[in-house]
């Protein structure tokens, strides 16, 4: 990214995966989900599989992903919700 200019110098982007719910979901059942999903995320073979495509399995809390989401927010503006960034891609649909 550097060829582009000294704006970029210290640009970094990584890419991340999460499981969202729906914000009515009772605090029982998220946390079910949630315990079940880092549960799966700590076993051997998914690390293995993860690792295997350069990434790492995380796994943490909801009020800590919630904060990742808000700091990726305060440092990528365009993920703010607003659908700036689906429009960028052509809002195309999979």
């Amino acid at each position: 990214m550097a060829e582009l200019g000294p704006e970029y110098k210290d640009f970094d982007i990584t890419n991340w995966f999460g499981f969202f719910a729906p914000a009515n979901v009772p605090e029982d059942i998220r946390k079910r989900l949630n315990q079940t999903a880092v549960a799966a995320l700590k076993e051997v073979t998914v690390i293995t599989r993860v690792a295997e495509q350069g990434a790492e399995a995380v796994g943490n809390s909801p009020e800590e992903f919630a904060a990742f989401i808000r700091a990726e927010v305060e440092i990528c503006p365009h993920r703010q919700g607003d659908g700036s960034a689906r429009k960028s891609v052509g809002n195309r649909r999979h």
